[in-house]
């Protein structure tokens, strides 16, 4: 299983997202997720599964909104 991820934001805000880890099964895939951002940023992180073949099982789109500048999170994708 494959991991890939991006993310969006509105505005002229600095946002950035970077998989720190991940830890994949047959069900789902957790990914453990760092987010810099300025504090009053918001935007959306996706993540998305590939199998070997480069097809796509999985995706999720992740809201980050907190009022702080750095997030360290773990979120699970279902495969």
């Amino acid at each position: 299983m494959i991991w890939f991820g991006w993310y969006y934001v509105v505005g002229g805000s600095q946002f950035s997202g970077e998989v720190i880890a991940f830890d994949a099964n047959q069900h789902d895939v957790q990914v453990h997720m760092e987010i810099r951002k300025d504090t009053d940023a918001t935007g959306y992180c996706t993540i998305r599964s590939q199998d070997a073949a480069g097809a796509e099982v999985g995706r999720a789109d992740f809201r980050f909104d907190q009022k702080t500048e750095r997030i360290d999170k773990v979120v699970t994708l279902k495969t």
